[in-house]
């Protein structure tokens, strides 16, 4: 047969030789060749792949240009070189993964698409799942094609899908463009979408559904401290210890500069000497499910900071080495080196196209702080199948960031498309990379020598001891415990991690709100699961801030309910299912503040319903314990310190301003702006050059409080009256130029203006009564002495007979006036020591320890 078509080419390319021209003889001439050495072979292999419809000869050639210059046509020269040089015949075909998925193709000498077309449940591009595709749509079985010729024929115009991964329907409803081109959805997204960070199916959407990662059980046996370059270090302890060598890899990266969290995946009680808890810097131990990026974005979820890091190593314990110091020092050099925002070992091609292999990853500030990173790992589910792990995570990290703008680099490039960890080892080895898989070693492969792998290992400086032991360990798997708490043998008694609900109005703009959002700084640093509630319904006449919008770290009921919201707002301002969170927690504390030194009555039925109460200032505590002997903590609001050399520049430009900040709303007399309108006149400070700014809104048109307010200031020298709502940057203006801060409050339950006032360095006149004593006295601002007083009317909330303060006016003047002296004088010494005090008591590390505390003792 094969003599009989080659008789009939050379009679045709006679017969038709007088009106060739030389160009098409030399194209006939080449064919002829091929023909003669490779036979009906070829000729049956080009009306295979025609009738697959998995040839495209114009993306052939578009895609490999040179091709053009080739005698014998495109089908032809994929059949004869360009299968073998990964050349992909078909955008939906990827010739070089398929190769690197299969490497019995490269040993058969075959062609990547006929191998693929013998067998059709393997998947011809990351996107397209061949099994799938056939138990989704049962038909194509039927049809006798093969699932990609027949997505290609029918299914993409049917709005069929080639895998979970990717909705045709979706893709083609989202992209007016690919609609109305009528170009095949998949292929679209392969040559042009997935570039341009086009979504491949609805937000949310997941090819397999898994369990969250926060329902497996989890201990906290020691937390790190943040910052630096950390290394989140998973190792896998099937009879409660570490593998042999995973200790000497722990102590390299250490001698590296590197502070290590070592995440134990374990399968049983672990047990942790202390030669252990001083080589690391942080221990949790996890119950063994969903490998290791299930493993690390629980920790991740866990304690936030970890993204505040310079640079964040992903790593496991899947590597064997490093060889000696020296080449890990290198590495580690490579690493902070490179512009790379992503840098992995190695990279690969095999499964669904490039990737970086997830055994070691180093990311940079720019990745830890993306959205892009930090909400794929929010993504990640505990999935049970290993493969599903690699396919749903490690194959779509790096694209994913690299697709976000990220740089994602490999340090070890490859040159061919398998597992350069197994197929080029030892060449992976000479060129400096100090570790070998443990898989490399363990399994066989077709075609991979690991003969000598003692000797290369030896020749490197590594104990090959070791390795060795490793290995034997892997050949006697121990049936695991799961019934047993992970920590119970261990004889460190690790502490759980504690799930808290925290309800609040952090989402409006008055002062309860900037103190939930305070005491949401604090509380992400704690290592506690958080579910974040805001307020839902309108909160009295402030402004809301931002959508409300719940932000859960955990599914169920908490261990822990925080309600920062007063007694009276539970009825309207609670949503219902916010009253069933906090009834279904196991314990309830109640985050409250008060005014005065008598709790309202109405607040009994409330303080039954905690179990503990946390409070902002020893004021509020002291009212409280009157009352009831329930356990009650102090938990001060977060002010943030400011940096010294920003307070020192707003200081050259501070003008003779004084300036208080009030709320309309939390009602004049308890604010008690007139007094300091008086004590400013009294001081006669305006003939010094000096202004008052009181700087308030929602004051109320026709009360009469308000209008004597207006008039007050009106009469008075240099003082004004700002009634409007400011944005933050004019509030940070205003508040940049003045150099004194006033309260002359009747009472605060903390005195969060008077604290950030504090904070910024400025000299600080308050009333000495109320919460602000727990932080301001005379060492560091300007106390104003004061008697107490007995409410003979209900002002509002505060009800007849309470007692708070009556500013002494006289003193108030004399206090301005020493205040205005040091600013003239220019003594920084009382912000400086403001600026102390603040960062000592209201920083977010020392309201996280006091929000510890209370918990541990609750």
């Amino acid at each position: 047969m094969t003599q009989r078509f080659l008789k009939e080419e050379i009679k045709a390319a006679a017969h038709n030789n007088s009106t060739m021209n030389l160009q098409t003889l030399r194209k006939k001439a080449h064919k002829l060749a091929v023909l003669l050495k490779h036979g009906w072979r070829l000729r049956g292999a080009q009306k295979r792949l025609r009738a697959s419809g998995l040839f495209d000869d114009d993306y052939y050639v578009r895609a490999h240009p040179e091709v053009a210059a080739y005698g014998g046509g495109a089908l032809l020269h994929y059949l004869v070189y360009g299968s073998r040089e990964g050349r992909s015949p078909h955008v939906l075909f990827d010739e070089r993964g398929y190769r690197a998925t299969h490497p019995e193709v490269d040993q058969e000498g075959g062609i990547a698409l006929l191998h693929y077309l013998d067998h059709d449940d393997y998947n011809p591009n990351q996107w397209f799942d061949g099994k799938w595709y056939k138990m989704k749509y049962p038909d194509v079985s039927a049809s006798e094609l093969s699932p990609l010729t027949h997505y290609v024929a029918f299914g993409a115009a049917e709005g069929r899908d080639p895998s979970p991964r990717f909705s045709t329907a979706f893709y083609r409803r989202m992209n007016e463009d690919v609609a109305t081109s009528g170009i095949n959805p998949l292929a679209h997204f392969i040559q042009f979408g997935l570039a341009e960070g086009r979504m491949p199916v609805p937000p949310g959407h997941r090819a397999v559904e898994g369990r969250p990662v926060d329902l497996t059980e989890i201990y906290c046996i020691k937390r790190a401290a943040p910052g630096g370059q950390v290394a989140l270090f998973v190792a896998h302890s099937p009879d409660g210890r570490l593998k042999p060598h995973v200790p000497a890899y722990l102590h390299a990266l250490q001698l590296s500069g590197i502070s290590v969290t070592l995440l134990v995946a374990a399968d049983r009680p672990f047990e942790a000497d202390e030669s252990l808890l001083t080589q690391v810097s942080g221990l949790y131990v996890r119950r063994n499910e969903g490998l290791d990026f299930a493993a690390w974005a629980h920790v991740l979820r866990l304690e936030r900071s970890y993204y505040d890091a310079e640079v964040l190593y992903l790593l496991n314990d899947s590597l064997i080495g490093p060889f000696n110091q020296q080449d890990l020092d290198t590495v580690v050099k490579r690493v902070n080196a490179s512009p790379a925002d992503v840098l992995g070992m190695t990279e690969n091609y095999e499964r669904a196209g490039w990737h970086l292999q997830s055994y070691f990853l180093a990311l940079k500030a720019p990745a830890l702080r993306s959205v892009a990173f930090q909400r794929f790992m929010l993504d990640v589910q505990t999935l049970d199948n290993k493969d599903d792990v690699i396919n749903q995570y490690e194959l779509r990290l790096a694209p994913t960031l690299k697709q976000a703008g990220l740089q994602c680099d490999a340090l070890f490039v490859s040159p061919g498309v398998s597992n350069p960890t197994i197929y080029r080892w030892q060449a992976l080895i000479d060129l400096g990379f100090p570790f070998i898989k443990v898989m490399t070693l363990r399994d066989r492969f077709d075609g991979v020598d690991i003969e000598n792998w003692r000797e290369v290992l030896a020749r490197r400086g590594y104990d090959v001891g070791l390795a060795e032991r490793t290995l034997a360990e892997t050949k006697n798997p121990i049936k695991p415990d799961f019934d047993t708490p992970l920590v119970t043998s261990s004889g460190i008694g690790g502490e759980t991690i504690r799930k808290l609900a925290f309800i609040s109005p952090f989402n409006y703009d008055n002062g309860l709100g900037a103190a939930g959002r305070s005491y949401i700084s604090a509380l992400r640093h704690t290592g506690l699961q958080l579910n974040i509630h805001p307020v839902k319904a309108p909160f009295h006449v402030h402004r809301q801030l931002c959508p409300a919008l719940d932000v859960r770290d955990f599914v169920g009921p908490s261990d822990v309910a925080v309600v920062h919201l007063n007694p009276e707002g539970w009825a309207s301002v609670l949503s219902r299912e916010q009253r069933q969170i906090i009834d279904a927690a196991r314990h309830r504390v109640g985050l409250w503040v008060w005014e005065t030194e008598d709790i309202p009555r109405s607040w009994n039925s409330a303080i039954e319903r905690v179990d503990s109460i946390w409070v902002p200032s020893e004021f509020c505590a002291n009212a409280f314990r009157a009352i009831t002997s329930k356990s009650i903590h102090v938990i001060p609001h977060v002010v943030a310190p400011k940096d010294e050399e920003v307070v020192r520049s707003h200081l050259a430009h501070r003008e003779k301003t004084i300036l208080y900040i009030f709320d309309g709303s939390s009602y004049l007399t308890r604010k008690n702006p007139g007094a300091l309108v008086r004590a400013f006149a009294a001081a006669r400070l305006a003939d010094r050059g000096w202004k008052l700014v009181l700087k308030t809104k929602h004051l109320k048109a026709a009360d009469t409080a308000v209008e004597a307010l207006r008039r007050l200031v009106a009469a008075t020298a240099g003082a004004e009256l700002i009634d409007r709502n400011m944005s933050r940057s004019e509030l940070r203006r205003l508040n940049d130029t003045a150099a004194i801060y006033a309260s002359p409050h009747s009472s605060e339950g903390f005195g969060l203006t008077i604290a950030e006032a504090m904070a910024d360095g400025k000299l600080v006149v308050a009333t000495d009564y109320g919460g602000s004593t727990d932080f301001l006295d005379s060492s560091c601002g300007f106390p104003v002495s004061c008697t107490l007083v007995t409410l003979t009317t209900t002002e509002g909330a505060y009800e007849k007979g309470s007692r708070w303060a009556k500013v002494d006016e006289l003193d108030l003047a004399r206090q301005l006036s020493r205040a205005a002296d040091a600013h003239e004088l220019h003594d920084d010494s009382f912000g400086q020591r403001a600026m102390a005090r603040v960062a000592e008591r209201l920083s977010v590390a020392a309201v996280c320890a006091d929000i510890r505390r209370a918990l541990a003792t609750r």
